[in-house]
C-alpha cells in the first residue's frame, strides 16, 4: 500500500522516542535512589559523630565531677546522658523518619 511506509515512520520514531525517553527515566531515578543512599550514609556518619563529640563531652563532665559521683549523678549529667542517647539513639527521630519514608516509598 502506498500510505504503508508513511505511516511506519512515525509509529518508529515514536517507538525510539518512548525507548529513549524510558531510558532518561531510569537513569534519572538510578540517580535519585543514589542520592537518597548517600545523604542516609551522610546522616548516619553525623549521627554517629554526634554521639560520639556527646559522650566525649560527658565523659570529660564525668572526669570534672568525680567527686560529686559518690554523692550521686548530678541533674545536668543525667539530662546529657539522656540527651545524648536520645538524640542518636537506633531509633532516633531522624532514623524513624527515614525508614519510615523508605517504607512508604516501598508501598
Amino acid at each position: 500500500p502506498p500510505n504503508g511506509k508513511p505511516a511506519r515512520q512515525p509509529r518508529r520514531r515514536k517507538k525510539e522516542l518512548l525507548l529513549k525517553l524510558e531510558g532518561t527515566v531510569s537513569g534519572l531515578h538510578g540517580r535519585i535512589e543514589a542520592e537518597r543512599l548517600d545523604q542516609i550514609l551522610r546522616m548516619e556518619r553525623e549521627l554517629g559523630d554526634r554521639r560520639t563529640k556527646e559522650m566525649g563531652e560527658v565523659a570529660q563532665t564525668l572526669a570534672k565531677v568525680e567527686a560529686l559521683m559518690q554523692a550521686g549523678l548530678p541533674e545536668e549529667l543525667n539530662e546529657r546522658v539522656e540527651r545524648a542517647m536520645k538524640d542518636a539513639a537506633v531509633d532516633c527521630s531522624p532514623r524513624r523518619a527515614v525508614a519510615n519514608f523508605q517504607y512508604d516509598a516501598l508501598s
